[in-house]
C-alpha cells in the first residue's frame, strides 16, 4: 500500500511541476558573452558601440533613434546634437543620416540639419491653419 501512496504523491508532484511556471533568466555576464560571440567570433551581428562602451546599437536601431529624435524635435534636428542624445560617435550619425536622406524623399539634409518635410508641414497646418 505504501508503494501506491508514493506513486500518487509523485504523480501529484509531477502535475504541480507541469502546471507551475518557471522563470529562467540569463545573467548579464552570459548575455555579454553571447553578444560578444555573435559579434566577434561568428560575425553574425554588426553593432556600433556607444561612446561610453556600455551598450551596443545595431544599424537599424541607430536609424530608428534618429527618426524618433526627428519627430521629437518637430521635424528638424541638428546632427551635432544627436551624438550626445544617442551616445554614439558623430561619424556614425552622419553616415546614417545620409542613408536616411537617400532612402526617404520626405527627409532632407540642409546645413547639418535633418528636416522632415512632412512633419514640418503637419506642424505648420496645426499651428497656423487649425488653431
Amino acid at each position: 500500500m505504501a508503494d501506491w501512496e508514493e506513486v500518487k504523491r509523485l504523480a501529484a508532484d509531477f502535475q504541480r511541476a507541469q502546471l507551475s511556471t518557471t522563470v529562467q533568466r540569463l545573467s548579464e555576464r552570459n548575455c555579454i558573452e553571447i553578444v560578444t560571440k555573435l559579434v566577434n567570433d561568428l560575425k553574425l551581428l554588426e553593432v556600433i558601440y556607444t561612446s561610453d562602451g556600455k551598450e551596443y546599437l545595431t544599424h537599424q536601431e541607430i536609424s530608428k533613434e534618429i527618426r524618433e529624435e526627428l519627430l521629437i524635435h518637430g521635424g528638424r534636428v541638428n546632427l551635432v546634437e544627436l551624438p550626445q542624445i544617442i551616445n554614439i560617435d558623430f561619424s556614425h550619425i552622419e553616415a546614417k543620416a545620409n542613408e536616411i536622406v537617400k532612402n526617404d524623399k520626405n527627409i532632407v539634409l540642409v546645413l547639418g540639419q535633418l528636416i522632415d518635410r512632412y512633419v514640418k508641414l503637419l506642424f505648420f497646418v496645426r499651428i497656423f491653419i487649425l488653431p
